[in-house]
């Protein structure tokens, strides 16, 4: 393999984050920021968003939320980062 088919064979894979023999994202489902503590780690096996997505999302749209609804990558951005993109 030649070093440029390396390098982009590396830039292809998905970083996780073992858990008690069970992989986690490293990054939040929903809005895609890199998890950042254990809690984000906690709250992705439990809920499948970080505590952001979870606390701007969850509690008010909760019935939606309960039945697989989750905002997509702008939306939880912006109101995580606070600017309309």
């Amino acid at each position: 393999m030649d070093p440029i088919q390396k390098s982009d064979s590396f830039r292809n894979l998905k970083t996780q984050i073992i858990v008690s023999g069970k992989k986690i994202p490293i990054e939040c489902p929903t809005c895609r920021f890199v998890l950042r503590d254990d809690i984000d780690v906690k709250s992705v096996q439990k809920e499948s968003a970080c505590t952001e997505c979870v606390i701007n999302f969850k509690h008010i749209n909760l019935e939606k939320w309960e039945q697989g609804w989750r905002p997509t990558k702008k939306e939880s951005r912006s109101k995580i980062v606070g600017v309309d993109n």
